[in-house]
């Protein structure tokens, strides 16, 4: 009688006789505990929204990348999503190959709020996340949901310095936002 041993994972198999009679029914019963070098599991999201927001920044799944910022800070992202969600994306992913995308005059965090926004309507953004900032993403980036969204924010935070920058980088203002800025203009000497 022989015994079949499969030797440290490969697929080659050893015979080793087998002495030992003291056995039942010639049966040998081995117990172990197989360990993965890494986590295997599938998980399967309860809705669409939960799927989704898996995606994003996902490097495995990812078919674009985009380097944010001074220090070029990856963001991973799907073309389709961003394709469906915004018209500046549809036109560019059909004009233009490329996978990375180079955007280093934007800050990673209205950034990557933006593209939250994209994939799961997130609509409540971080304090540290100037509205300004991500509403002249918005506007460049054709979503303008998320400029109606943060316009209170931008009103709510008003300086003379900040109308200035509004007035000097927003050559597409709304006419809610201009009318604040206006306002403000007028109550505030400068």
């Amino acid at each position: 009688m022989f015994v079949i041993l499969n030797i440290k994972g490969t697929h080659e198999a050893a015979k080793r006789p087998f002495e030992n009679e003291g056995f039942p029914d010639d049966k040998l019963f081995i117990s172990c505990r197989i360990l993965s070098s890494r986590d295997r599991r599938f998980f399967l999201p309860r809705t669409l929204l939960a799927g989704l927001s898996t995606q994003f920044n996902n490097v495995r799944t990812a078919d674009v990348e985009f380097r944010v910022g001074p220090g070029a800070s990856p963001l991973y992202a799907h073309r389709g999503m961003l394709s469906t969600r915004s018209k500046y994306f549809a036109d560019m992913f059909d004009s233009d190959p490329r996978t990375v995308i180079e955007v280093p005059d934007v800050g990673y965090l209205a950034f990557e709020a933006l593209l939250k926004y994209i994939y799961y309507d997130q609509t409540e953004f971080d304090d540290d996340i100037n509205p300004a900032d991500l509403s002249l993403l918005a506007v460049k980036y054709r979503v303008p949901l998320v400029v109606d969204i943060t316009e209170p924010k931008i009103l709510g935070r008003l300086n003379p310095r900040l109308v200035c920058q509004l007035l000097a980088t927003h050559s597409h203002v709304s006419s809610t936002l201009k009318d604040g800025l206006i306002e403000y203009i007028s109550q505030k000497k400068f």
